[in-house]
């Protein structure tokens, strides 16, 4: 029989850019690398995230946002919540749900990461608010990176050589 061996496919997962423990509560700026839908009894997005910059530069973390049935108490608010958070992520309502949520991909957004809920199995659920968007990052740094280096300015020799020699 084979051995399973654990440490190579956690460095397999984490170098691809998938983290094996969840973020620190904190704040963010990260990239959605990867977005999916699942249907059926629960339908839910999935949105991975992938933090730009700071220590945990390259750490990733998975969002779901269940799809509201329209039932329930607080139906109304948990709807007006979820299309407010599909619009936020750039997400065209009405179109099928599995194509829509691939016009989040790429975007960068300030992110918020806070425990949730516990889990039966141990530690908690972690929940991910979404900020505002990050503009034009790419842009930005395309631009700089393509941005020719300006010549220094020409320095008058004779000019700083009589200045020094009136100094003293």
């Amino acid at each position: 029989m084979a051995s399973l061996d654990w440490d190579k496919l956690q460095k397999l997962a984490e170098d691809a850019g998938f983290s094996t423990e969840d973020l620190a509560p904190g704040p963010y700026t990260a990239r959605i690398a990867s977005t999916n839908y699942k249907d059926g009894a629960k339908p839910r997005f999935g949105i991975r995230f992938v933090v730009v910059g700071g220590p945990s530069d390259g750490k990733s973390q998975w969002d779901n946002i269940n799809v509201p049935d329209g039932s329930g108490e607080k139906a109304a608010a948990i709807a007006f919540y979820f299309l407010e958070k599909m619009k936020k992520l750039g997400v065209p309502v009405g179109s099928d749900p599995a194509t829509a949520i691939k016009a989040a991909e790429g975007k960068v957004f300030n992110i918020t990461v806070s425990l949730g809920k516990p889990k039966q199995t141990g530690g908690h659920w972690v929940q991910v608010a979404i900020g505002d968007e990050v503009g034009g990052i790419k842009d930005a740094v395309a631009t700089l990176a393509a941005a020719p280096v300006p010549a220094p300015a020409p320095v008058d020799v004779a000019a700083l050589q009589a200045q020094l020699a009136a100094a003293q």
